[in-house]
């Protein structure tokens, strides 16, 4: 079979974006919890997959008043 030269590296990048997306997801969805539940709501599995994941982080500290 034949592959151009380079492309292992548009492999690479795909998966570097698809991690540092997902982790994006992450990150906000244990920050904001209208978000967590959108997306608990409207993607599949992922009640599932960030009550796994947060059972190992701590909870968020709880943002600043408006004044």
């Amino acid at each position: 079979m034949y592959f151009r030269r380079g492309s292992g590296r548009v492999l690479w990048k795909l998966i570097g974006l698809t991690i540092v997306g997902a982790g994006g997801v992450v990150g906000y969805a244990w920050y904001d919890e209208d978000f967590r539940k959108a997306a608990e709501a409207r993607v599949p599995y992922a009640k599932q997959v960030l009550g796994y994941i947060f059972e190992y982080l701590p909870a968020p500290k709880s943002p600043l008043p408006v004044p």
